[in-house]
């Protein structure tokens, strides 16, 4: 049995013992939208687990998401900022908000929740849990290219750097001038990464390119991991 399978199986478990429980229609809401691909049903298991608990931050969350996937950004901004409001400590939550304002193309918006959110990391001390540093990938990505969207191409190259830094390749790219110079340099950069993967995918190569103009290139890079 496959871990979909697994999944809906114990959501449906969930579901028989207690229908009433707005957990259980999450969690069948999350199988059906991101493993069973099935948005109809999922829509209505996540709005079921809305109406057992208006007040819930986690399942305000995830159906925001749902709506982000299905272009609705407008209602997605609106359920991931409720969730933000009733639960301001999670990384998660902070994190997707400033991803769903990138989407619907909130570039400033998107851009201030992002420093937000990476603020709050930066007085966590130790560790990060899985989580947290989820939040903080993702907020390292809004910044960087809703900065470029904006035309803040140095933020985007000091962001990038920041990025480069914590790979352990501060001292190749301290030196570069220029956010095109610096993106032609991660081409390659990405492209011997690839190289000496055990498992390659030409799917990040095909996304270094494209960020650095090269759409002829990355469509290739694409057809190539197809």
């Amino acid at each position: 049995m496959c871990s979909s399978d697994l999944s809906q199986a114990a959501a449906l478990r969930a579901l028989n013992l207690g229908p009433r429980l707005p957990e259980a229609h999450l969690a069948m809401a999350n199988v059906l939208f991101k493993q069973l691909i099935d948005r109809e049903r999922a829509g209505t298991e996540y709005r079921q687990a809305l109406v057992l608990d208006p007040g819930n931050a986690e399942i305000l969350h995830d159906y925001g998401i749902y709506l982000a996937a299905l272009g609705r950004f407008d209602e997605a901004i609106t359920h991931v900022n409720r969730a933000r409001e009733l639960d301001p400590a999670s990384m998660a939550i902070s994190s997707d908000l400033s991803w769903v304002l990138y989407l619907a193309r909130h570039y400033d918006e998107a851009v201030r929740e992002a420093r937000n959110t990476l603020s709050l990391l930066a007085m966590t001390r130790g560790v990060l849990p899985p989580q947290a540093g989820y939040g903080r990938s993702w907020s390292y990505h809004v910044l960087i290219y809703g900065s470029m969207k904006r035309g803040d191409e140095q933020t985007a190259l000091e962001t990038f750097k920041v990025r480069m830094r914590e790979a352990g390749e501060g001292a190749a790219t301290e030196r570069i001038p220029s956010l095109k110079e610096f993106l032609d340099w991660r081409v390659q950069y990405v492209a011997k990464k690839v190289r000496e993967a055990s498992d390659p995918h030409s799917y990040d190569l095909a996304t270094a390119n494209s960020v650095a103009g090269r759409t002829e290139e990355a469509l290739g890079d694409l057809e190539q991991q197809c």
